[in-house]
């Protein structure tokens, strides 16, 4: 998936303004729909094991600034990168990456999270990388 994304990189436009923010709105109601859909899922099915970190409020706020985060370097690559498409898909994988590390010290240092509540968390990442990738950079629209 992630390689058909990069492969598409050679057919970049900068994207104005205005749909840009139509595109940022639609991966933000979205990847919120999503994230907070997962939630429910996995409270319902008491993945977490234990829910002081894992709650419905600092799901919403994470996932906000994250997508909101991801349109405002789109717009930034639009401006500046000959292929912000590709630009933005490698930094937005590296990004996903390195958001795993507070989950991950939070599973070996804070005694209270269960490993499922730090991996439940982390899950929760994937959804709004890959929702502000396909929709951002229009491979979602433009098929």
């Amino acid at each position: 998936m992630i390689t058909s994304l990069l492969m598409d990189a050679s057919t970049d436009e900068s994207a104005d303004r205005t749909v840009l923010t139509k595109r940022g709105g639609i991966a933000l109601v979205v990847a919120l729909s999503v994230n907070l859909a997962l939630g429910w899922l996995f409270l319902s099915a008491d993945v977490p094991g234990s829910t002081e970190f894992f709650q419905y409020g600092p799901i919403a706020l994470w996932t906000t600034l994250g997508v909101l985060g991801a349109t405002a370097v789109y717009y930034l690559l639009t401006k500046r990168s000959d292929t912000p498409n590709r630009s933005f898909t490698l930094i937005a994988v590296a990004v996903l990456v390195l958001s795993f590390l507070p989950d991950v010290g939070l599973a070996l240092f804070v005694d209270e999270v269960t490993t499922s509540e730090a991996v439940s968390l982390m899950v929760l990442h994937v959804p709004p990388a890959f929702i502000s990738v396909a929709v951002l950079t229009g491979w979602l629209f433009d098929r």
